[in-house]
C-alpha cells in the first residue's frame, strides 16, 4: 500500500516474460481496469482476504484511482513507511479510500486486543462477502458495475457503484447507489458520505494538474465538499491533499451521480535536451 519507486517497478517490467498488454479483468484478484486514451480507473472490487492473511487490510472495497498519462488525480490515501504505527489504523478504514462510508464506519471490521494487535496485527473479522461484478462494453464504452454487502448487517445497505468510461478517456460518469439488504426493510436516517481523495498535485473541484491539463468534478443537484486529506504513499512521506465530498442520509437519498471530465487537455512533455558529445 506505500510508495513504489519508479526504477523498481521498471526493473520489475524488464524482466516480465509477458510483456502483454495490461489485465482489464482480473475478478480472482479483486481488481478490475478501465483505459482509454491513456486515462486509467483502478478499482477494488474484491472481499478482503481471509483472517489470516489480512492483518495489513484495507476496508477499501468498491475504491478507485483515476489517472491521466502520469497525471494521478482520484487516488486513495495509500500507506506510509514513516511511523507506520501511528498511521496503520487510519490508512486501513474506509475513510482513507475514494468509495461510501455509510454510518461513519468501515465496510470491515478489524480486531483489536491490545497486545495481540501489538504482535499480530489487527486481521479483518468480518466485511464484504458478496461482491458481484458486471462487466459490459455499450457504444464503445466500458461500464462496470459493481456492489458489496459490507454495510448489509449493521445497516441494512448495500453499497452499488458505477463506472462509464468514454471511448476517448475524457469523461469519467460514476453513480453510487445504496439498496436495501432486505427489500422489505426501509432506510432509517443513516448518514453516508462518498469520498474522492485528490492526489497533492491535483487542486480543488476544478483539479488543475502539472502540464496544464485540467479535469473538472460535476455532481449535479447536490452540494460538493472540500476538506482536508492526507496522502501517505508520496516517497518523501505524507503529504497534505484535499478530498471532494458527498453527503447526505439514507433517508433522503439513495442515489448519487457525479462525473469527472477533462476540460483542458495537457502540453505534451518536452524532449530532454541533448547532450553535446565529450571533446
Amino acid at each position: 500500500m506505500g510508495h513504489t519507486a519508479a526504477d523498481q517497478l521498471a526493473t520489475i517490467l524488464a524482466y516480465d516474460d509477458a510483456r502483454g498488454a495490461p489485465v482489464s479483468n482480473a475478478p480472482h484478484a479483486g481488481f478490475q481496469r478501465l483505459d482509454a486514451r491513456g486515462t486509467v480507473v483502478i478499482a477494488d472490487t474484491g472481499p478482503p482476504p481471509p483472517v489470516s492473511a489480512s492483518s495489513e487490510a484495507h476496508a477499501s472495497c468498491l475504491a478507485f484511482e483515476l489517472s491521466s498519462g502520469r497525471n494521478r488525480i482520484i487516488v486513495n490515501c495509500g500507506m506510509t513507511d514513516i511511523n507506520r504505527e501511528r498511521w496503520r489504523q487510519v490508512a486501513r478504514a474506509t475513510a482513507a479510500h475514494s468509495t461510501a462510508v455509510v454510518g461513519e464506519t468501515s465496510s470491515c471490521r478489524f480486531f483489536h486486543a491490545g497486545r495481540i494487535s501489538r504482535m499480530l496485527g489487527a486481521p479483518i473479522v468480518s466485511g464484504p462477502k458478496s461482491v458481484p461484478v458486471q462487466r459490459a462494453t455499450r457504444e464503445g464504452a466500458v461500464l462496470l458495475r459493481v456492489s458489496h454487502d459490507g454495510y448489509a448487517e449493521p445497516f441494512g445497505v448495500v453499497h452499488q457503484r458505477s463506472w462509464r468510461l468514454s471511448t476517448d478517456g475524457g469523461r469519467l460518469d460514476g453513480e453510487d447507489l445504496f439498496r436495501p439488504a432486505v427489500e422489505t426493510t426501509p432506510f432509517g436516517a443513516t448518514p453516508f458520505v462518498v469520498r474522492f481523495h485528490l492526489h497533492p498535485d491535483a487542486s480543488t473541484v476544478l483539479l488543475a494538474l502539472p502540464g496544464g491539463e485540467a479535469w473538472a468534478f460535476v455532481a449535479q443537484g447536490q452540494t460538493v465538499g472540500v476538506e482536508e486529506s492526507i496522502f501517505l504513499a508520496a516517497p518523501d512521506g505524507p503529504r497534505r491533499s484535499l478530498q471532494l465530498t458527498l453527503s447526505g442520509s439514507l433517508a433522503e437519498t439513495s442515489r448519487v451521480t457525479w462525473t469527472l471530465v477533462r476540460t483542458r487537455e495537457g502540453q505534451p512533455a518536452r524532449p530532454a535536451p541533448a547532450r553535446p558529445a565529450p571533446r
